[in-house]
């Protein structure tokens, strides 16, 4: 269960995530709108984007 989230893309981005293998503790999610940016302890980030019209997530 993915508790706390503000937006359907939000959600959509974490549950994402998880499936992926990824353990959320470990990276700092930012959301602006539609896009997520996952960042980890060294500073690299990864931007995932929520497709509304597709109900899908994928990597910018």
């Amino acid at each position: 269960m993915i508790k706390g989230c503000k937006s359907i893309a939000e959600y959509a981005i974490r549950r994402f995530l998880i499936e992926q293998g990824f353990q959320l503790s470990f990276f700092d999610l930012d959301m602006c709108e539609n896009q997520g940016t996952l960042m980890d302890c060294n500073g690299d980030s990864l931007t995932f984007v929520y497709d509304n019209e597709k109900k899908c997530v994928y990597t910018k």
